[in-house]
């Protein structure tokens, strides 16, 4: 929004769509926005309208979308090491890179802060960095491959657990947002899960995974399920309203969590900002 949100003539927006077959590099800019045009007259608004409405002059890119299993690799003695989409860059079909990108960085500081702790060397801390990133790092990518093709493949779509179950709240999670604790009963499951197992070949890696589809025939008594959780959340709403006084004392002992946390956070920070300092005196030494 360069001009603002007042302003949205001057709103700019990034479209993609990706579809299965072979791409034709051949083709130039104004042939590409035409294909994409046609393919959007299949799709409900708003985004058929949102290609459609595509100026003519612009310049629609190919996007390649590149991956590599990870795979392990020379540290040289710990000197070298990789994280982020640079030790697993997959597609973005599972929405997991940036959650990874975070676990390497908390890794690897953990790793660091033992070795200016004096616990272990530099070698062995990314040795053991590096060991659990590989697994998991291969692991997240060929997932990430395999959800790609599953979303491109309409039938496979149609049965998938979203399609044929909806979204419910899972076993669990069937409190959030209420702010009293109660013991949950059992939940009877709301459909009878069948494992399929599927094989993905890349590379000459082989990955297997489960996906768990339900029977429609688990469908109704699923919407009933869904139903009792429901009448009980408000019920449990009802209680809450009932003893304000006790909620007023939780929301001071919450207050008072909070805070010793940030203190935490903030200690912990400090510490690592120590860390780092001592690695760069170290390096420069």
């Amino acid at each position: 929004m360069p001009d603002g949100p007042d302003h949205p003539e001057s709103w700019m927006f990034h479209l993609a769509m990706a579809w299965n077959g072979n791409p034709d590099h051949s083709l130039s800019y104004p042939e590409r926005l035409a294909m994409i045009k046609e393919k959007a007259a299949t799709l409900e608004e708003p985004a058929r309208s949102a290609f459609a409405w595509i100026p003519e002059d612009t310049l629609v890119h190919r996007a390649d979308i590149s991956y590599w299993i990870t795979k392990p690799w020379n540290s040289r003695k710990g000197r070298l090491t990789l994280v982020g989409d640079a030790a697993h860059a997959m597609p973005p079909y599972r929405g997991q890179g940036l959650n990874h990108c975070i676990c390497d960085i908390s890794n690897l500081i953990a790793g660091i802060k033992q070795t200016v702790g004096g616990e272990r060397t530099l070698e062995q801390a990314v040795d053991t960095y590096q060991e659990e990133l590989i697994i998991r790092g291969s692991e997240e990518v060929k997932c990430s491959l395999e959800n790609g093709k599953m979303l491109h493949d309409w039938e496979k779509v149609k049965s998938s657990p979203v399609f044929t179950n909806g979204f419910r709240p899972m076993k669990g999670h069937d409190t959030y947002g209420n702010t009293v604790k109660t013991e949950q009963p059992a939940q009877k499951p709301s459909a009878e899960f069948s494992t399929v197992d599927h094989r993905l070949e890349e590379n000459g890696h082989k990955d297997r995974g489960h996906v768990d589809i339900p029977n429609a025939a688990g469908d109704a008594e699923g919407a009933s399920e869904s139903a009792e959780i429901q009448i009980r959340h408000q019920q449990e709403r009802e209680a809450v309203s009932d003893n304000s006084a006790g909620d007023v004392e939780a929301a001071e002992e919450t207050a008072a969590t909070q805070i010793k946390h940030q203190q935490e956070r903030e200690a912990e920070m400090h510490d690592s900002a120590c860390g780092v300092k001592a690695v760069e005196d170290t390096a420069a030494t």
